[in-house]
């Protein structure tokens, strides 16, 4: 019995060449439809946006346009289920000298805080009411302000933390050529707004892991990520430990990394503003791969990850070209989008649980915090 068993077995592991073929091809189509596909969605096309984030509430994708100045529409929605697109202006903010570099959801408690965003305007952070479909909305108030005497600074991106914190830096008006005076702030609605890190140059990507209590920060003039040891407070402890210094390879030290986000599993993703490349980034490792390829001219400006089971990666995309040493302007070919999305690279993180951003005074105003250089 046993003999007839094996031989049985012996007998079904032969196939034919064609029934070969067959898994061969069946195998390679399971490893194309693994590959990361990247796709273009209908989109307005931006100057130069800078930040973009997904919000759970709305199921939508938001993100400003640091160069839309004056009346030029500087906000946008991408409504996920209906495909579509939506823009507004912010009223009063026309004589800055940059559009908003940063939009976040104030809360992810959606009945109460629905619609409700942080943005940042140039020195301040202001809170904004948009119901994602008007073409204008007004400031509410100012949440916090920064370096309010030094005009050559602004806000870069941002991103939540755990408990309502908002974790932002600032980048000098003359990018690459300025001198390492930027900071990295923390702003929470019990303590308000405090300076961390001092020595920056230019904020181009922030990225919290709430699992190793680390946040990250890219710089794109010193192009590297330095990961900062966070206590249970969200204060950093102790020195920032450089996970990836893109000079440190011939294949990297071209890179222009802006936008900064992180998976469920703990890997960076980050954009090569220079050649529209998308890489990731072990932390642990400090292995880099390109895992996507924008159109080669698309002036990279953010990544995130969203999309109803967050495992769409979301990029943006500008239609001009900043020289970050000479800040001179130029356009880039055509392009019918500034927004991207890319499956099969991995999936992030929702929102903590309850993160409310506001600062509310006994009246129900916001609060008006501010913090000098240095």
């Amino acid at each position: 019995m046993y003999g007839i068993t094996n031989a049985s077995k012996a007998q079904s592991s032969k196939i034919t060449e064609a029934q070969a073929s067959q898994i061969a091809q069946s195998y390679i189509i399971s490893l194309l439809a693994s590959q990361p596909k990247v796709f273009n969605l209908s989109a307005p096309v931006a100057f130069l946006p800078y930040s973009v984030i997904w919000d759970d509430c709305t199921q939508s994708v938001y993100y400003t346009d640091i160069l839309a100045i004056g009346n030029n529409l500087s906000v946008f929605r991408y409504d996920y289920a209906e495909g579509k697109s939506y823009a507004t202006h912010i009223v009063g903010q026309e004589s800055n000298s940059f559009g908003p570099s940063f939009i976040l959801p104030v809360s992810s408690k959606c009945n109460k805080y629905k619609n409700l965003f942080a943005v940042g305007l140039n020195h301040s952070t202001g809170i904004i009411q948009w119901d994602g479909k008007s073409s204008s909305v007004n400031l509410l108030s100012t949440l916090f302000a920064v370096e309010l005497n030094d005009p050559t600074s602004s806000f870069g991106t941002a991103r939540q933390g755990e408990k309502g914190t908002l974790y932002t830096g600032t980048f000098h008006l003359n990018y690459c050529n300025a001198p390492l005076n930027e900071s990295i702030y923390r702003y929470t609605k019990k303590k308000g707004v405090e300076q961390l890190v001092f020595g920056s140059q230019s904020t181009s990507g922030i990225a919290y892991d709430k699992n190793s209590k680390t946040l990250y920060h890219v710089d794109l003039c010193q192009k590297q990520i330095v990961g900062f040891p966070l206590n249970s407070n969200g204060y950093i402890k102790g020195k920032g430990s450089i996970v990836y210094n893109f000079y440190d390879s011939n294949s990297t030290s071209s890179v222009i990394p802006i936008g900064l986000e992180i998976d469920s599993k703990g890997f960076l993703y980050t954009g090569n503003y220079a050649d529209g490349t998308i890489l990731r980034i072990d932390p642990k490792t400090s292995s880099v791969a390109t895992i996507a390829q924008l159109p080669s001219f698309a002036s990279i400006g953010g990544l995130a990850f969203g999309g109803p089971k967050r495992d769409i990666l979301f990029a943006v995309a500008g239609s001009i070209a900043l020289n970050l040493d000479s800040g001179a302007i130029s356009e880039l070919p055509p392009s019918q989008t500034s927004l991207y999305a890319i499956t099969n690279v991995g999936k992030g993180r929702k929102m903590s649980s309850g993160s409310v951003l506001m600062a509310l005074s006994v009246s129900g105003h916001f609060e008006n915090q501010c913090v000098t250089k240095g």
